[in-house]
């Protein structure tokens, strides 16, 4: 009798979730051509667009290799044309692959122009993923595991902000690490969010907000 159910999938499928925990997944439209298992950025004109790396609002992981393989002869590193659903991981244990040697723990960024993914610190034409980490390491160009949390990059606060140490107008931060009132670390003094845009990263804050010293 089977006494142990598994709800990871097979090893190694790069754009497979590792795990069902956390798993948070979006569907666009693909503003270009996207590797699976690349990252991809919101498209600047319609936010309902993504496109393989950029320099925009960072939108997760191009993932289900499984619903692609009409386009790429079943090749395991599939890519989609421009113009089709682009099923996007935004948070969890994703299988990808890097073009650095990976170590659990470390930091992920992407490369801007082809939305692949290494490890470490963030270059010129590279974008550091906030919160992003190593889960499972190898060797580069091995399937790898990279844990995304459910992020939101914020742009700037906005509609309530009176005075942050005495300054008043609008505050920018890097990363919020929370939302939907969750508590979390945030590059700045705002401690809990409630209204984070899931297009264009705009959180708006009030006074209430910010914690007193």
């Amino acid at each position: 009798m089977q006494s142990v159910i598994n709800n990871k999938p097979a090893g190694g499928m790069v754009g497979e979730f590792y795990s069902t925990q956390l798993k948070t997944q979006h569907t666009f439209t693909s503003g270009s051509t996207i590797t699976v298992g690349n990252a991809v950025t919101f498209d600047a004109v319609d936010p309902n667009k993504v496109n393989q790396g950029g320099t925009g609002l960072f939108a997760g992981i191009l993932t289900e290799p499984k619903n692609y393989v009409m386009f790429n002869n079943l090749n395991p590193q599939l890519s989609i044309p421009a113009g089709i659903s682009a099923h996007v991981g935004r948070g969890g244990y994703i299988w990808v692959y890097f073009t650095t040697t990976a170590s659990r723990g470390q930091a992920v960024y992407f490369d801007n122009t082809t939305g692949e993914l290494g490890t470490g610190t963030a270059s010129a034409g590279e974008t550091q993923i906030n919160g992003a980490t190593v889960f499972i390491g190898g060797e580069a160009g091995t399937p790898c595991v990279v844990y995304i949390p459910y992020l939101e990059n914020v742009i700037s606060t906005n509609g309530g902000v009176t005075s942050v140490n005495g300054e008043s107008g609008d505050v920018t931060f890097d990363v919020v690490n929370t939302i939907n009132g969750e508590k979390g670390t945030v590059t700045g003094f705002v401690k809990s969010v409630n209204n984070v845009d899931p297009v264009d990263g705009n959180v708006s804050l009030t006074q209430s907000d910010i914690p007193s010293a």
